[in-house]
């Protein structure tokens, strides 16, 4: 939509692989991170491998998700078997349940917080990431409003 001008911005996530022919503003660089349940057997680890959640209860999110088919590209990759408990379309569900104790995940670290104390938040091997962008026109002028709201984008996102 951004590409055909019916939008004149689009906040997108990029693996740096993309030619998405549309001017990127790069906002941030994200890192997956697995999630566990407050006092986990996993707890005790520094970093969780791929390896260390194989038929542990894994909350994931749908089919069709990019995240999803990294995610699962890396577990078939290793030989990894996991235990699929629910699926859901949004990581901030994924977290909830994490949250109550229904399984173990991997999300994207913008959905946990700096000083977290509600899940236990671990870096996950191998390392997963990402970025988030403000895509836009080449050729296109953007309008004060989105150029305002770009700006504020960007803002917010150099002082995280």
């Amino acid at each position: 939509m951004v590409r055909s001008q019916r939008l004149e911005l689009g906040i997108v996530s990029l693996t740096g692989h993309e030619d998405v022919g549309l001017s990127v503003q790069t906002l941030c660089h994200q890192q997956a991170v697995c999630i566990l349940p407050l006092g986990h057997l996993l707890a005790d680890k520094e970093v969780i491998e791929v390896q260390d959640l194989a038929g542990l209860p894994f909350i994931s999110l749908s089919k069709g998700s990019p995240f999803r088919a990294r995610f699962d590209e890396i577990f078939q990759r290793e030989g990894v078997q996991r235990n699929l408990v629910t699926e859901t379309r949004y990581q901030r569900t994924v977290y909830e349940l994490v949250k109550r104790g229904a399984g173990v995940s991997i999300v994207d670290s913008l959905v946990t917080k700096e000083a977290e104390t509600e899940v236990l938040v671990k870096p996950f091997v191998p390392e997963l990431s990402w970025q988030y962008a403000i895509v836009q026109p080449h050729a296109a002028v953007p309008s004060l409003i989105v150029q305002a709201f770009s700006n504020l984008l960007l803002a917010h996102f150099n002082k995280v």
